[in-house]
């Protein structure tokens, strides 16, 4: 049993034995599991991830050979066509019995199929990074030295555009000095290409009906080294909201011996406070590398959150994005375009659909995001920072950072005060939310709404509306005339039977959120053994859980991460530093 491509016109695995010609072709054209014996890290980069086969048979001997001796493997594969998870799971039935729980774990981890850099950490000692990108685009930032490559995907006549020098250039700037690659194929212009960028080639005979393949060693200089794996380190986290608290959850999970230092008398209680936050990317006209790090930490937001469910009250209810403004018309179009999600997770909706989606008829069109929704920051905070040492009332000018190996500053408003981070070009900006009582009252609103403010379901008889921005204000106390603002704002997109009275207004909270010039967040390193995530700006929900992975990659695997180096760049907190 096999499927089909219906975009290439060609099968995903061979219809004689998938599973053997995965054998044969990758593991023994890499020389594998030899290869990996004495490397306590190794990675696979693999162009064409269909179905996971390639990805379940390589976790299979990785376990059965490496895997006790606490070695890692690091599977990457790119994938411009992402399967759905029943699909995946139905083309492997086959082997349904032989893979067992490890199709499952894999179906379980999938990420959603939206554009993005997606790390799955699928065992201990495994980890699979699904990059759902055309190639081209994408493995131009990729930065990590790879031992063997999997040149899978379809035939070169059925997929040209695979097969091209970004693909060859990005092998040779990932080669290690033993770096191999193997492939199903033997055409003469892919021989040729890997011997020009300093592979050393050979035709091997094929698998079944394939009379020839190819496999190649990397026999060229090469200044790149092996990834290295440190050793656990101790790490002051300086700030307790949520940039500090997801950065001890990720460096927890990683090994690592975590405390976190916050001024106040709890942690989350400055713009990390509130009891109802809303989890959407910034949305940019074009995929570029900051669209990248927010579609990408999109995806694994939404699997944390799910994850973790009732303990952080996760509701994915939707969020229906108006197009309600000249600028909105211009760029929505266009990102829908661009960003190449699945229209399972983000689809164009006619307003005369919005009452279908939402529960209210609206007079705007919109974006909807199904995987959006809410969760309570507050008790994401403590849930993250449950299993970590919370050091609460300090000052931060008191701490001794000597028995730290390294420190992380996720701080916000704070950063003034901090003489290391107080020239980055960062700024405050008040906002305020406003809560409305809905006791006895019938509003059948079942998704978020997103129009310049945003209001949230009925939660609790209360429903959260807001925000306000203003970066001129650092007065935290609550303004009856914000309220009004929110308000008003609110019954602009409603229609007039839905409008809310100001005789609902039942509180409201007011912080400081810190952002940057760009209102990109700086994340990163910043000396020798400190390093920054902050300046999450109202998107913090899900920049803080991705500058987290981020960071937790960098100080685990000595400055190694997986993401784009543009989008790295992009995030440097001395893209902006005063001179």
């Amino acid at each position: 049993m096999t499927i089909r491509s219906t975009q290439f016109d060609d099968i995903y695995f061979s219809a004689e034995d998938g599973v053997a010609e995965t054998e044969y072709v990758f593991m023994r054209g890499n020389n594998l599991p030899a290869a990996w014996e004495n490397k306590p890290y190794f990675t696979i980069c693999e162009t064409g991830f269909g179905t996971g086969l390639n990805f379940l048979v390589a976790w299979e001997l990785f376990e059965q050979t490496a895997a006790k001796k606490n070695q890692q493997l690091h599977f990457i594969s790119f994938e411009k066509y992402p399967l759905t998870p029943e699909t995946i799971n139905k083309a492997l039935s086959p082997w349904a019995q032989r893979f067992g729980a490890k199709l499952d774990a894999l179906c379980e981890h999938y990420p959603l199929r939206v554009s993005g850099w997606h790390r799955l950490d699928i065992t201990p000692n495994i980890t699979l990074t699904l990059v759902f990108d055309d190639i081209n685009n994408a493995i131009t930032g990729l930065d990590t030295p790879v031992d063997a490559w999997f040149l899978d995907g379809f035939a070169p006549s059925k997929n040209p555009e695979m097969w091209q020098d970004t693909l060859f250039n990005a092998m040779k700037r990932c080669a290690l000095q033993d770096t191999t690659a193997a492939t199903f194929t033997a055409a003469g212009f892919v021989k040729r290409a890997l011997a020009e960028h300093g592979f050393s080639v050979e035709k091997q005979e094929g698998f079944g009906r394939k009379r020839e393949m190819l496999t190649a060693t990397f026999d060229s200089p090469s200044d790149r080294q092996p990834v290295k794996i440190n050793p656990p380190q101790k790490i002051a986290i300086i700030g307790g909201g949520l940039g500090g608290c997801a950065a001890a959850y990720y460096l927890q999970k990683y090994g690592h011996d975590v405390e976190i230092f916050e001024k106040e008398p709890r942690i989350a209680t400055k713009a990390s406070g509130n009891a109802r936050g809303l989890y959407n990317p910034r949305f940019r006209k074009q995929y570029d590398p900051e669209a990248v790090f927010y579609s990408s930490g999109y995806a694994a937001s939404y699997r944390l959150f799910k994850s973790l469910g009732d303990t952080i009250d996760f509701m994915p209810c939707g969020a229906l994005h108006l197009i309600n403004s000249p600028l909105k018309e211009d760029r929505f179009p266009a990102l829908l375009n661009s960003w190449n999600w699945h229209q399972d997770h983000m689809e164009w909706i006619d307003k005369s659909r919005s009452a279908d989606i939402c529960g209210i008829p609206l007079e705007h069109d919109a974006i909807y995001l199904a995987d959006s929704g809410v969760v309570s920051p507050v008790k994401l905070c403590s849930v993250l920072s449950q299993d970590v040492t919370v050091h609460i009332g300090i000052d931060y000018h008191d701490i001794d950072l000597t028995p730290y190996d390294a420190v992380v500053y996720a701080v916000g408003a704070a950063f003034k005060s901090i003489p290391l981070i107080s020239e980055i070009d960062m700024h405050t900006v008040r906002g305020q939310i406003t809560s409305l009582d809905m006791q006895g009252r019938d509003f059948p609103l079942k998704t978020v709404l997103c129009y310049g403010g945003y209001m949230t379901p009925t939660y609790k008889n209360t429903l959260t509306c807001g925000s306000t921005f203003q970066r001129w204000l650092y007065d935290t106390a609550r303004d009856p005339l914000d309220d009004q603002e929110n308000l008003e704002k609110l019954n602009e997109v409603l229609p007039p039977n839905s409008h809310q009275t100001a005789l609902q207004i039942g509180g409201g909270r007011a912080e400081l959120r810190t952002a940057s010039r760009d209102h990109v967040p700086a994340i990163g390193q910043i000396n020798k053994n400190s390093y920054i995530t902050t300046a999450h700006g109202s998107n913090g929900l899900l920049s803080s859980i991705m500058g987290a992975i981020i960071l937790a990659e960098k100080i685990s695997y000595n400055q190694i991460t997986v993401m784009p180096q543009t989008s790295l760049d992009k995030l440097n907190p001395y893209r902006f530093k005063k001179l």
